[in-house]
């Protein structure tokens, strides 16, 4: 029997010990009985696989030290244990805490020494050995625990396993018996391991991933590695097996591998593979019990993200005497992947990869994912034009790779490598080269056969060392069908500026593959390198919070440079778990939350989606961004377009194109075009047949056309729209009558400073205060506004404006704003009335004073117009020491009830200046409430640019509000203090009264929370800036808005 006591060196912080008794590293392939069963690939069909899921019982010790010897055999206290869910983590189940950090570590202790008061999971379960098992090899399967791991069985030590997201296996066959045994976990959370395991995410523990134990006879199939490579013409590909087979027993002559290949309908493709497995271990030249199986055949199906044909591999060990003791199954796919001419090509094509770095997270249960989540994410993943993730920044669950086959993704699959509090000394630490080695091999072995890993990546932010050239090494010893990535190679000592030049670490990565690398920065690059190597952003446009922006200008220099062959964006969800307040009210927390200390804070909000995987508003813009058809105008007079396939290897027979010709926002003509079947990368012309309208005055037209999934697929339902183009139409117009006569009649300037109109059937007025401005807006002596028209500077700031409390650097945005007190304003103010001759109007000169002085003066002309609306003037002075605002403009407020919001602008979604690609120009209807985006930590959110009108009712009355230029318009129930005081959705209330804002411009988003700031001509600058607003208060009915915004911008005096 086993040593029964615990072990007295601290193997949890040696790191030269990467596990003891561990089964080599293989693919997680399952025994089946039959071909049937096997082509299923579920284990529920396979009598030689048993769950160890469910509930276990589990006991938390301070530090493993304190973990007593008969835990591994008896309960002890029984009251002391309790039930825990495995698959999970222990610390999202009510133990411990969630720890969450970016850059440093949760601890001080320096590596490879981890705290003495170090959480301990002991975790118990039983089960009944399965009936056909005796005389057989039984092994039990961990597919993931964090951080480090002890297993006894019966009462006897198995072994130890470290890495917390690959497989580690154990040979139990000598300690199972005939009916109960018990197994026996010991998890460890901080290990020297953790060390390796520095990303950005929540630390968590427990068993996370599934454990079960398998049955093979004592001749078994150990490991498959299947290789699908077209011929270089693409007309033929070629399919080489290799095989490993084990025996427990000596190994005899007359074993064979047999397989098949068939494809989806199962028809055999290649003629049946034989291979006879070498057994005679003393010859100098053998290679083990390996067998090599080699097939050709013409005109396979070519997989790619588009189209991801796959193929069944079935597999068969057979016995001397002709019998088939073990089947197995695996899916190919065929494709071949190269670097040339500083191109990365999947089937002889330039690809663009539109992706996106991807945590696993689950609000509710950490590290613990559902399929039905994976689903989720693939479907959402090509609803938006993805085609590529990026595994960060550890080898993910098996299930996932399956599924990315199946639905056509191309991944990036990383090392669980991470040393970034440690950067530049573990890769160069000798003592760690066998775990640096270790975690890569285990990455490629468990992964090897799935044709949607188009890269293996060492890792991340680790330097670049002398250990990660051993794992460069190994990894092109054993697979030279994938290319290699690695950003640490362009930074090999800090992680200050990447460098571009060709001898950047050729030998550890085959893609030159930076880290939020300034647009102008690629560009030059392009321009001036020599190096053969693809540039593929393995992380840029950092989507924390309200961000994003710029993104349209990072794929217009993708497109026009070659070499530049897209990217990953950080990244796919917001790492927010589920938390409940004590008044029930739920919340996404971030680190902190939990009293985790230190931590990064919200610097885990960073996603494309909510936890619960809903899209923010960026998505919308990537999106359109990498949509795969495109569409531009060739003769408007002729209703010509050109339509153009993006795709790289699909036509566009899958699609069905629609149009639609919008006037105002209305839909006047709709059609559907012909099918069309464009090849890949090419153009066709097509003739809309859209009859010419003729417009009124101060009317816009657009075509609108669109693409749409034809037939249901695997990830989207038919008629899912993929792409759009709205095409502005220059159409005949009709000219706008002046009718100046009507502009006297009704108005009075009465002597409180207020204009008003009486029309005899409504009554409508504007009040102008000597000090405050425009405080009053009234119909039919019925007050609308709540506060007056102010200037406003001030933005609540977003994740990229800066850090809150200004506690960030004082380059950032935030810091200067504070710093200048744009978010103190005082004001003060003189005012000059006169009746014209023409109409009467009051000027209004007002000087806002900054917390540091700086004074922005704000000019006033209000004229009264038609139908008893106002016109406004607004000068801004804005003087030079103010270069860059977070907005310019006004804001005031109505009161309570004013819900309805109608806007002429762009839409439906939130957009910026630097981030609108995504939204179309329209007339939309929404509620203020709809309006809130709820980000995580609050901020800056709802606005819309290019708003030609935009009106707000409460059901009675409404106030139209049109512009010239267009503005940028938001509308809330919080106000930007508001907001700023929060730091979660929770600690907001809705204000009744409606909070108007109207910017000549805001300032764009960027991505400066981890990237590049915005660009500068999204930015506010000083100067003298004009625009031009018209104020009309009505009764619901009394007009069609839109064409009242005309009369009232049309109108000359």
């Amino acid at each position: 029997m086993a040593e029964r006591s615990f072990p007295s060196w601290r193997w949890w912080q040696a790191p030269e010990c990467t596990g003891v008794n561990r089964l080599p590293p293989r693919a997680p392939l399952l025994p089946f009985p039959d071909e049937t069963s096997a082509r299923t690939r579920n284990f529920h069909h396979s009598p030689w696989v048993l769950s160890l899921n469910g509930l276990w019982a589990f006991r938390l010790f301070d530090a493993p030290e304190e973990v007593p010897e008969t835990c591994w055999s008896e309960y002890g206290d029984e009251t002391a244990w309790t039930e825990i869910q495995v698959p999970g983590n222990w610390t999202m189940q009510g133990f411990d805490r969630p720890h969450y950090t970016n850059v440093q570590m949760p601890f001080p202790e320096s590596p490879p020494h981890v705290p003495r008061q170090n959480p301990t999971g002991m975790y118990r379960t039983t089960f009944t050995f399965p009936e056909g098992w005796e005389n057989r090899r039984t092994v039990l399967h961990f597919a993931g625990v964090e951080s480090a791991f002890q297993v006894w069985c019966n009462d006897e030590f198995v072994g130890i396993g470290k890495d917390s997201r690959t497989e580690v296996e154990f040979d139990l066959t000598d300690h199972v018996c005939l009916g109960e045994n018990t197994v026996a976990v010991m998890v460890v959370r901080w290990s020297d391991g953790s060390f390796l395991e520095d990303q950005d995410h929540w630390w968590q523990a427990g068993i996370h991933r599934d454990v079960y134990l398998c049955s093979t006879a004592k001749t078994f199939i150990q490991d498959v590695f299947a290789q699908a490579t077209p011929k270089e013409d693409l007309r033929a590909g070629e399919l080489l097996v290799e095989v490993r087979v084990g025996f427990t027993d000596s190994p005899e002559s007359g074993w064979q591998v047999q397989a098949h290949l068939e494809d989806e309908t199962g028809k055999a493709v290649v003629p049946t593979l034989v291979g006879e497995v070498p057994q005679a271990l003393q010859q100098r030249t053998n290679v083990g019990h390996l067998v090599w199986l080699k097939a050709e055949m013409e005109s396979p199906k070519l997989w790619s993200s588009e189209s991801p044909d796959l193929y069944t591999l079935l597999l068969s060990l057979v016995d001397p005497s002709g019998n088939a003791i073990e089947h197995t199954a695996l899916q190919v796919g065929f494709r071949r992947i190269e670097i040339l001419d500083r191109q990365l090509l999947i089937n002889n094509r330039p690809v663009l990869i539109k992706g996106v770095n991807r945590h696993e997270h689950d609000p509710d249960h950490g590290k613990t994912i559902s399929e039905e989540s994976m689903h989720q994410d693939l479907r959402l993943l090509k609803q938006f034009n993805f085609n590529a993730v990026r595994n960060a920044h550890y080898p993910n669950h098996p299930r996932w790779y399956e599924l990315c086959d199946e639905y056509g993704i191309y991944v990036v699959d990383e090392a669980n490598i991470e040393t970034h509090h440690y950067y530049s000394s573990l890769c160069r630490d000798p003592r760690w080269s066998a775990a640096f080695l270790d975690r890569t091999q285990r990455m490629v072995e468990r992964a090897k056969n799935h044709a949607c890993i188009i890269f293996w990546s060492l890792g991340n932010e680790s330097g670049c060392g002398p250990n990660h050239e051993a794992c460069a090494g190994w990894v092109r010893g054993r697979d030279a069908t994938r290319p290699l990535h690695y950003e640490g190679a362009l930074r090999p000592f800090d992680q200050g500026s990447w460098q571009g030049q060709e001898v950047s670490g050729c030998r550890v990565t085959d893609v030159v593959c930076p880290m939020y690398p300034e647009i102008a920065d690629i560009v030059e690059w392009a321009k001036t390198t020599e190096d053969h190597r693809p540039l593929i952003m393995c992380e840029y446009s950092h989507a924390m919070g309200n961000s994003n922006g710029c993104l349209r200008e990072y794929w217009e220099a993708i497109e026009a440079h070659h070499g530049l062959q897209g990217g990953f964006i950080w990244d796919w969800m917001d790492q927010g778990l589920r938390k409940t307040a004590e008044d029930g009210r739920e919340y996404w927390a971030y680190g902190g939350d939990f009293g985790d200390e230190p931590n990064d804070t919200n610097f885990c909000i960073n996603g494309l989606v909510w936890p619960d995987r809903t899209p923010h508003p960026a998505l919308w813009e990537f999106k359109k961004l990498a949509q795969p058809v495109r569409v531009r105008m060739e003769d408007e007079r002729a209703g010509t377009v050109t339509v153009e396939n993006r795709q790289d290897f699909q036509t566009l027979a899958g699609f069905d194109l629609r149009w639609r010709l919008e006037i105002d926002g209305i839909v006047c003509q709709s059609g559907n075009l012909p099918p069309l079947a464009t090849p890949p990368g090419e153009t066709e012309r097509v003739t809309i047949p859209w009859r010419r309208e003729t417009l009124h005055s101060g009317q816009d037209a657009f075509l609108f056309v669109s693409a749409h999934l034809r037939e249901e697929t695997a990830w989207g339902p038919k008629g899912h729209e993929v792409a759009w183009k709205q095409l502005p139409l220059s159409l005949p117009t009709l000219a706008w009558p002046e009718r100046r006569d009507r502009l006297r009649a009704g108005w009075t300037l009465c002597s409180n400073s207020r204009l008003q109109f009486d029309s005899g059937r409504t009554q409508s007025s504007f009040r102008i205060d000597p000090e405050g401005g425009l405080d009053s807006i009234q119909m039919d002596q019925v007050e609308l506004l709540n506060s007056p028209l102010r200037l406003n500077l001030w933005r609540c700031p977003t994740d990229n404006d800066g850090s809150r409390g200004g506690t960030g650097s004082p380059d950032q945005p935030l810091s200067r704003w504070l710093a200048q007190g744009l978010n103190r304003l005082t004001q003060t103010g003189r005012m000059d009335g006169c009746v014209s001759e023409a109409l009467p109007q009051i000027r209004q000169s007002q000087v806002y004073r900054t917390g540091s002085g700086h004074e922005v003066r704000m000019a006033l002309n209000a004229k009264s117009t038609i139908m008893g609306a106002l016109r406004l003037v607004l000068q801004f002075d804005v003087p030079q020491g103010l270069e860059d605002l977070p907005r310019l403009g006004v804001t005031l407020s109505l009161l309570p009830g004013f819900e309805t919001f109608h806007w002429y602008g762009r839409g439906p979604h939130e957009n910026y200046a630097d981030r609108n690609s995504g939204s179309w120009f329209g007339r939309f209807t929404s509620t203020v409430s709809d309006q809130y985006v709820p980000y995580i930590l609050p901020q800056e959110h709802g606005n819309h640019t290019e708003v030609r009108w935009f009106a707000l009712e409460n059901g009675e009355q409404g106030l139209l509000v049109c512009s010239d230029p267009p503005l940028s318009a938001s509308v809330s129930h919080f106000s930007a203090d508001d907001l700023y005081a929060a730091r979660h959705t929770i600690d907001l209330t809705p204000r009744p009264e409606t909070n108007v804002n109207l910017d000549l411009q805001q300032r764009g988003l960027g991505t400066l929370s981890c990237g590049p700031d915005t660009l500068g001509r999204y930015r506010v600058c000083s100067g003298v800036h004009q625009i031009v607003l018209w104020l009309q208060p009505y009764h619901i009915g009394a007009f069609e808005l839109s064409e009242q915004s005309r009369k009232l911008m049309l109108t000359s005096y």
